[in-house]
């Protein structure tokens, strides 16, 4: 009866993690998207050489009311077609 009670106690705590993970949301979702700082670091270029691209059109970018967001995978194909 010890080792049923005992099972029964994993069983809900199981549950009970199963449904308090699937609510947090996906960290990785968030890591794709990138301010300057975070991209310049990524790059390995300055933000003020970001910064110019940006102006310039030369990277991809979205402004999200009025702060510049980038998104890791677009940057990521952009690199791949300047090869």
């Amino acid at each position: 009866m010890q080792i049923e009670l005992n099972q029964n106690i994993l069983d809900k705590i199981l549950e009970l993690l199963t449904v308090a993970l699937s609510n947090t949301p996906n960290k990785n979702a968030y890591d794709q998207i990138m301010n300057y700082d975070q991209l310049a670091e990524y790059l390995n270029i300055s933000k003020r050489k970001l910064v110019e691209l940006k102006n310039n059109n030369k990277i991809p970018f979205k402004e999200i009311d009025g702060s510049v967001r980038f998104s890791k995978q677009a940057i990521d194909e952009w690199m791949e077609c300047e090869k």
